[in-house]
Order: structure tokens, then C-alpha cells, then sequence
């Protein structure tokens, strides 16, 4: 099955690709890539580039000599290389070493002193490694033929950082001496003297006399440059005493190993290294030492340094086999297919000077590392393009690929996977199969595994033109996009070829579909009705009719109205089969207004309807009757024929003066009625705190119409830091960038309002809610508020039926309702103009990139962009803000209800507080009347800030 494949995929590249193919009648083919870019192809649905580079090695093994060659640690191995190539595995063997017998002699200066041996004297040596212990020699006097001598061998201490005689190891007891003044052999049975058992390498030889007078010859120093550590014994004390002035006279003879022929030893025996690492034994004068250490040459040769721990310089045979290598690269080119894998060649150059070096001996090989774990051999050959052989490999991907090879370029097929499984497209978050010219377009890829680097995006138009490209450079992910807004590349419908390709190291990917851009219906918008005039308070009420050229109507438009260049606050009612009932809000723009409106829906053409006229009126106004002016014309008449010009201008200034007032009147009127509503839509959350407290009671949340202590969380757990910044500023006003914090202080109760900014005629209809409900909350509730115990409950039902008193929830209803539809259209706008602004920024990015402006313009307007593209998402983030509080359900309707349920027990209540049962009632209301006139209720008026 994977044969099939591998050929299913050759013979595509051969139809597909400008490919060369050298076939071979008993070889499968090799396909060379011949494209030394990054470069989709899509005539061919494929895409060819070049991949990073493999790390290769051309090594040659077999390379030795059999003839010995002798030397010793004074000198250095040295085995030639060619030039440029380096050792990566040496193998030598090592025979006939030689470590010559020792004669350690601690001093050799003329004798000046002796030591009478009336006691015991021990003198030390010191080796570098392990020896065997055969004959000492010591300078002995005595006048006696028949003299007699003890002799020890002792290991040795530690005292106080010097070395001193601690255990017998070895002895000879009554050894005849020679008379008068001579060197006295004694020999020992090749005795160990093991190192790692003593202190500091040291050892002591011991003299005693055994029978007759003798005295030891010994160098005595004024100073101390001795050469070794000499000490007598006390029997007294049982203990060795330091000599400090005294070297006495002593040759010590040791050999290497311990078998018979003790001059051969095993490379142990004597720490024979090369380059400080171990040679391992054999055999006794034999050994061998391997090491995969790469070593680079020198004039033609690479120098091994020999050593030996033993006391004397060590000879040795030796006969080497190494492998020679010479690190290179191999270049990588893939090609691959839409929906397919990817095919790789690999290109390894042993030519010229890369080449192997002409050699009578060794064979030649090729190493290539570093395939990531997924890549496969299609093939298990590798083809020389310029001998024109095949060699089989020795090991296949993901593992090494291993081949012996002669000079030439030599390459070598794989495969790997295609990354890119396949493309999406969505419009505004949502997943389409086709788009229209006017569509912002998301271009969508997914990765079977994390990819970074380079993803390219290109998009041909029906006659196979380059239209649109785009590069992205991405960290590790799954899955990435492109933002085409079509219209700025795109001019007509059609069938658009649409391709990815990405690049990661030795990642690649390559898919290619077709995307249908379809042509926008065409569409007209009528106005079927709408009023002429308008009175405020009422909204304008426009009903149209969106259809296509066959009178079809179309639901689901987007609607919108201008007056001029102006944009209209606007609700409208979809009632289906192209037929909108449009609500324009004008606000307080008093007058004649041209309004237009657009309609708008995916893959139908925008319209816009013909302007209409609508006068926009106030509620109140002055009306002149006809016969009132034509009294006014006889009064002046009469006037200037009696000649009284003063009095004539008095009367009439007197007449239009009251117009005038009259308009003033109306106007103060309609501003008196315009204030409550202002301030009732810009109320955002009321907050009732208990003074003595600090802690919250009650809360109120306009936004969601809902009331609980714990709405305090989210948003409003940021505000309770304004509110204790009041308190402790005693602010009754607190003003941010969009809100305003007003508090209003009972005796009891502190309740603070937040709102959007507002004006001092909103901000003072605010405080007298405040105070009303300041009031009658502390009236129902005295008893509870003055001994508090911590319990909020039974303020809640109560304090929202006092909230009910104070303040039209119906009306607040119908206001909040028209606020939140006004900011999801306001987000919408926000969120369309931030897409804009991004791509401003990159059809600006682009023009710089070609040169199209100067660096100067560009930064000004990229700055100017960025400006208004702060302000819109700060605008954006706090429309996003308050909408997040809006529930799904209103439970204002719950609240309503409750509250209308239990108005009459409030009303009961309410003429309770009022009427004076008793003189406990009595004095309640002169208190609470007095605190009622009283600017701070009771309290000390602060300083308003």
C-alpha cells in the first residue's frame, strides 16, 4: 500500500511539476526539485521551496596500520590526517610496554653526621603510584665483623599534615653487616606498597640495632631543604620523635607489576594514558584505548599526548585504526501537494574541495542527522547524479541516513506530512462557504501539529492573476487567520483560487480551495409612510419597504437614518417580508429635519431611500392670534398719529417684551420637563450604606433593573474606592471621565448615586430623590437602623417599595430599554469602525512598504489613525462594559410587581408614620420634621467640595 501511494505521488509530481527524472531499470526513480524558492505554484496546486539544512558527515573508516610503532611516554603519538578532515573514532592497541625498575633515593649528598642505632631511626620515600617493594640500600658504620641489624618497612600517618612511621608492613630481623663504613642490600620478597593504605604516597624504611655497635651516615641541614622526614624512636614514651635537621642515607628499589618479568606491566599497573583518558588492560604489556573524541589535525597529522604515573619513562608498541570525518551540510528542497505529502529531497555535495580525500585504504561513507521524528524513506536508495550509481542505505529516516559513498552529489528522497489538513472562511465569526465584494473575510488554517514561522496566504482571481497576498509570522500554534476585506483587492465576482503555504524548519504545509464570490443582489428602499410633523415628546415614526429589483422583500436588514451627514438614534421593528418600522429619537433638536435611511444585509446591495422632511416641534409654544396682531397695528397706528413716538415704542416694547417672557416661559417649561427624563435615563446604580457601619444595606443596579447587596461584586466592587474617597473628603460630588458619584447624608443612611456625567438641574432632581428616600427609609425603619445587629433582609422589599415611591420604575423601564438598544447599535458602529481604522493602518502599512510615501506621512497619519482608533476602542470597551451587566431576563417586571402588590400595606404604613397615636408618635414627628427642614437633617452642614 505505501508503494502505491509513493508512486500515486511520483507520477503526480512528474504531471505537475517542471520536474528532472532519471530512470533506472532496476531503481526506482529520483525526483529533483528544480526551484530554489519559496514558491506556490497554482497551475499545479503545489508548493515548492527550499527546507533548512541537515547536519552531514563524510567519514572514512578502516583507516590503519599494522606495522608497530615504538615510543614512550617522553613522546607523543602522532597519526596523519588529511587536511580539513578531523579523527571522530580512534582504536589503539598497545604492546611490549615496558616500565623499568626504580631506584628511589631521598638524598644523595655526602654523608656528615651518623646516628648511634641505640635506638630506632626511620627515614621516608615517596612514590606516585603503586610498586612492589624488592631491595633497600642503607650507609651503615661499624667497627665489628659479627654487627647484626633489624630492618622494617612501615606505612604511614598523618601528624599534624606530616607524614610519620605508623604500622609495620614488612620486615628482616638480624641481617649481618659489612664492617666499616658501606652501602648494606638488604633484600625483600616484592612486597606491595599500596598508595591508597598510607598517607601522602609516603612510606619509612626503620634501622635498629640488633647486635654490636653501628651507627646510620646522614646529611644534617642547619636549615631545612630536606628531601625526605626522619624520626627516632622514644621507647620511654612509646612514641616517634621528629628529626627535623636529618636526611639519612637510603635507596629504595621497586618494580611495576607483580608477576614474574616485573619490568612488563599492564597499563593499570603504571596509569598509562593518552589525552587523560585511561588505557585498559589486556593483558601484562598489553592494552587498548578507544575513544569517538573528534580531533582535529595539524599539518597533516593529530598528536595524541601520552603519560604514566610510574617513577621512570615507560616504552611501549602501538598499531592504530581510525575513522576520518569531515563535517558538511545537506541542503533540503520539498514540494508539496494540495491534500497530499510532502516530498523532500535531500542534497549532500562531495565535490571539490568537499570531497573525500584520493586514499588507498578506508572506505567512504555519508552521515545525515537531524530528520524530525516524522519524516519517511520512499526509497532505500541514494543516487550519485554525478556517477550516475545507486547505493543502498545502510539506515532510513527518522533514523540516520547512512550510505558508503564516492566523490560526487549525492541525494536522497523523503517524505513527510503535509500540515495544513485544510481552509475556512468566516464572516463576522460565523462560517460561510461563498462571500460578496463588500464582505471583510477571515481566512482560516489549522495545523495537525504546533507550527511557527512563516504562513503566506494567496488569493488568484478567476484568470489565474496574483489579487491579494499576505504574510504572517506566528509562534507556535494550531491554527492561525488572514483578514481580507475584499473590496480592496476584488472588482467582480467569480470563482477566487485560494492558497496557504507555511514554513517551519522542516515542518511544511500547502492547501489550496476555491472561494465563490458571488455578486450583490440589487435592491431598493421605499418609504411608504412617515409624519410631517412631530410634538415632543413623541419620536418619528417611518415605516419602509426593503426589496430586490424582482419586488421581493427582504428581512433582516440593517437599518439606518441620517439628517445630512448626521446619524440618527433609531429602533426599528422588523415586521418581515421587507416591511421595517423605523422609531427616530430626535432628542432635543428642535426643527426641520431632511432624513434619509439606509438599508443593508449580506449579499443583497445596500439602498437608500429618497429624504423626507420632518419638522420637529416643542410642547410648548406661543400662539399670536390674527385678531391680537391686528390690535397691536391699530394701537401703533393711533400712536403715531398723535404723535407720541415714546409712548408708542413703550407700548409695543411692552407687547413684544411679554411674547418674549412667554417664549422664555415655554422654554423653561420644556427644559423642566426634558430634566427628569435626562436625569432618570442617566442613572446607572443607587447605593445605601449604613453610617455607623460603613457597611452597604442595599443596592440598586439600573442596568440590570435588579437589587442585591451582592451586585457589589464586578464593577461595583471598583466603585466602593470613590465612595469611601468621599467619606473621607466629606464630598457630597465626585466627577470621573463618564460618571458622576452624588451623596446624599441622612441620619442614619448615606445614599450615593451613580450616574453619567449629567447637568446641575439632573444632578439636583437626583439629590431630591435622595432625600425622599433618605426620609421615609429612616421613617420605617428607625428602630432597626439605631441598634443594627447585621442583618440585611428586612430592608430589601421595604426599600425597594420606597424606590418605587420616589422614582417612575415603569418610566426607567422603558428608558434603560432604549439605552441599552441604543448602545448595542452604538457597539456595532464602534466595532465596524475599529475594523476600518485596522485596515487603514494596513493599506497605509502597505503604501509605505512600496514606496508609495514617505516615511514622514506615514508616521503623521499612522498617528492620526491610532488616535481615533484609541478614543473608538475606549468608547467600544465602555459600551462593552455596561452591556456585560444586562441579564438575559429583566426581573424589573418581578420588582414591579412586588412592589404593586404591597402598596397598600406601604400606604398604610406611610399614614401610620404620620398619624400622632400617642406622645411617643408626637415627639417622632417634631423630630423627624425638624431634621426634614434641616439642610443636613440634624447633622453639622460640612463644606460642600
Amino acid at each position: 500500500m505505501k508503494k502505491r501511494v509513493i508512486l500515486a505521488v511520483t507520477i503526480m509530481l512528474l504531471l505537475t511539476l517542471p520536474l528532472l527524472v532519471i530512470l533506472s531499470t532496476s531503481n526506482p526513480p529520483i525526483i529533483f526539485l528544480n526551484s530554489p524558492y519559496n514558491n506556490p505554484n497554482v497551475n499545479s496546486k503545489s508548493y515548492i521551496g527550499n527546507g533548512d539544512q541537515l547536519n552531514a558527515l563524510l567519514y572514512i573508516t578502516n583507516n590503519y596500520n599494522s606495522a608497530p610503532n615504538a615510543t614512550n611516554t617522553t613522546s607523543n603519538i602522532y597519526i596523519p590526517c588529511p587536511e580539513g578532515w578531523k579523527i571522530v573514532w580512534a582504536n589503539l592497541s598497545f604492546s611490549n610496554i615496558i616500565a623499568p625498575n626504580t631506584t628511589i633515593i631521598p638524598n644523595n649528598d655526602t654523608d656528615n653526621a651518623s646516628f648511634v642505632l641505640s635506638s630506632r631511626y626511620a627515614m621516608s620515600f615517596r612514590l606516585t603510584n603503586n610498586a612492589y617493594l624488592d631491595n633497600i640500600s642503607v650507609l651503615l658504620t661499624t667497627t665489628y665483623t659479627d654487627a647484626r641489624t633489624n630492618f622494617y618497612v612501615y606505612n604511614a600517618t598523618n601528624s599534624s599534615g606530616r607524614p610519620e612511621p605508623y604500622y609495620p608492613i614488612a620486615s628482616r630481623t638480624g641481617v649481618a653487616i659489612a664492617q666499616g663504613t658501606r652501602w648494606n642490600n638488604i633484600s625483600f620478597s616484592h612486597i606491595l606498597l599500596n598508595i591508597s593504605r598510607t598517607y601522602d604516597n609516603t612510606f619509612f624504611i626503620g634501622v635498629e640495632r640488633n647486635y654490636r655497635s653501628q651507627y646510620w651516615r646522614a646529611v644534617n641541614y642547619s636549615t631545612s631543604p630536606f628531601l625526605g622526614y626522619g624520626y627516632v624512636y622514644q621507647y620511654i614514651y612509646g612514641v616517634w620523635a621528629y628529626l627535623p635537621h636529618y636526611d639519612c642515607k637510603l635507596k629504595v628499589n621497586v618494580s611495576a607489576s607483580t608477576t614474574p618479568d616485573p619490568e612488563s606491566a599492564k597499563p593499570s599497573e603504571i596509569g598509562l594514558t593518552i589525552n587523560g583518558s585511561t588505557v585498559q588492560d589486556i593483558d601484562k604489556g598489553s592494552g587498548e584505548w578507544i575513544d569517538s573524541t573528534a580531533s582535529f589535525g595539524t599539518n597533516g597529522y593529530i598528536f595524541y599526548d601520552v603519560n604514566s604515573t610510574w617513577m621512570s619513562t615507560v616504552s611501549f608498541s602501538y598499531v592504530w585504526n581510525v575513522t576520518y570525518g569531515k563535517d558538511t551540510i545537506a541542503d533540503t528542497n520539498f514540494v508539496v501537494i494540495s491534500g497530499s505529502d510532502a516530498f523532500w529531497n535531500v542534497t549532500v555535495n562531495a565535490t571539490g574541495n568537499d570531497a573525500f580525500p584520493l586514499t588507498s585504504y578506508g572506505i567512504n561513507h555519508i552521515n545525515i542527522t537531524g530528520m524530525p521524528v516524522n519524516w519517511e524513506g520512499p526509497s532505500s536508495m541514494a543516487y550519485n547524479m554525478t556517477g550516475g550509481s545507486w547505493i543502498a542505505l545502510d539506515s532510513y529516516p527518522p533514523d540516520t541516513i547512512s550510505f558508503p559513498a564516492s566523490n560526487g552529489t549525492w541525494i536522497v528522497n523523503c517524505t513527510s506530512p503535509n500540515h495544513e489538513p485544510g481552509i475556512g472562511f468566516e464572516v463576522g465569526g460565523v462560517q460561510v462557504d461563498n462571500a460578496t465584494l463588500d464582505d471583510v473575510l477571515n481566512v482560516t488554517v489549522n495545523f495537525y501539529t504546533p507550527v511557527g514561522g512563516t504562513v503566506n496566504l494567496s488569493i488568484y482571481d478567476p484568470s489565474q492573476t496574483l489579487n491579494y497576498t499576505a504574510e504572517k509570522n506566528i509562534a507556535l500554534c494550531t491554527s492561525t487567520w488572514f483578514t481580507w476585506n475584499i473590496s480592496n483587492n476584488a472588482t467582480s465576482p467569480g470563482s477566487y483560487n485560494v492558497t496557504l503555504s507555511s514554513k517551519y524548519g522542516f515542518m511544511v504545509g500547502y492547501n489550496e480551495t476555491t472561494l465563490e464570490i458571488v455578486p450583490l443582489i440589487n435592491t431598493a428602499l421605499d418609504i411608504t409612510s412617515f409624519p410631517s410633523n412631530v410634538v415632543y415628546p413623541n419620536n418619528a415614526s417611518v415605516i419602509l419597504y426593503y426589496h430586490d429589483e424582482t419586488g421581493q422583500g427582504i428581512e433582516g436588514a440593517f437599518i439606518t437614518a441620517y439628517d445630512g451627514t448626521k446619524k440618527l438614534d433609531i429602533q426599528w421593528d422588523d415586521k418581515n417580508d421587507g416591511i421595517y418600522n423605523v422609531t427616530i429619537n430626535f432628542g432635543a433638536d428642535f426643527g426641520d429635519h431632511q432624513v434619509y435611511l439606509t438599508a443593508s444585509k449580506r449579499f443583497y446591495a445596500s439602498s437608500s431611500s429618497d429624504p423626507i422632511s420632518i419638522n420637529y416641534a416643542p410642547t410648548y409654544f406661543i400662539v399670536i392670534n390674527p385678531q391680537y396682531i391686528a390690535l397691536i397695528g391699530l394701537m401703533y397706528n393711533a400712536m403715531m398719529e398723535q404723535n407720541k413716538g415714546l409712548t408708542s415704542y413703550l407700548l409695543i416694547g411692552v407687547v413684544v417684551g411679554s411674547l418674549v417672557a412667554a417664549t422664555v416661559v415655554a422654554d423653561r417649561l420644556r427644559r423642566k420637563r426634558e430634566v427628569p427624563i435626562k436625569a432618570l435615563a442617566s442613572l446607572e446604580n443607587i447605593i445605601v450604606d449604613h453610617i455607623l457601619s460603613g457597611v452597604t444595606l442595599w443596592v440598586f443596579d439600573f442596568i440590570k433593573m435588579d437589587q442585591d447587596v451582592g451586585l457589589l461584586s464586578g464593577f461595583m466592587s471598583a466603585v466602593k474606592s470613590f465612595l469611601d474617597e468621599m467619606k473621607e473628603g466629606d464630598l457630597r460630588k465626585l466627577e470621573t471621565e463618564r460618571r458622576t458619584f452624588i451623596r446624599e447624608d441622612g441620619e442614619f443612611l448615606t445614599a450615593t448615586c451613580i450616574a453619567s456625567i449629567n447637568t446641575g438641574q439632573e444632578e439636583e432632581w437626583i439629590r431630591q430623590r435622595l432625600h425622599k428616600f433618605l426620609f421615609d427609609a429612616e421613617q420605617q425603619h428607625r428602630n432597626k437602623l439605631e441598634n443594627w445587629i447585621g442583618n440585611v433582609k428586612p430592608f430589601k422589599a421595604s426599600f425597594m417599595e420606597i424606590l418605587a415611591s420616589v422614582i417612575d420604575l415603569d418610566k426607567a423601564e422603558k428608558l434603560r430599554m432604549e439605552r441599552i438598544s441604543k448602545m448595542q447599535r452604538d457597539r456595532e458602529s464602534f466595532k465596524a469602525e475599529l475594523i476600518n481604522l485596522n485596515s487603514q493602518l494596513k493599506n497605509l502599512s502597505q503604501q509605505f512598504k512600496a514606496g508609495e510615501i514617505s516615511e514622514e506621512e506615514f508616521e503623521a497619519r499612522k498617528t492620526e489613525i491610532q488616535l481615533k482608533q484609541e478614543s473608538v476602542q475606549s468608547h467600544y470597551d465602555e459600551t462593552e462594559l455596561l452591556l456585560s451587566r444586562v441579564p438575559l431576563t429583566s426581573k424589573v417586571k418581578q420588582a414591579r410587581t412586588a412592589t404593586k402588590k404591597s402598596g397598600k400595606y406601604a400606604k398604610q404604613t406611610k399614614e401610620r408614620a404620620e398619624r400622632p397615636h400617642n406622645r411617643q408618635k408626637r415627639r417622632v414627628r417634631r423630630k423627624t420634621s425638624k431634621i426634614a427642614n434641616s439642610p443636613h437633617r440634624g447633622k453639622p452642614k460640612k463644606q460642600e467640595k
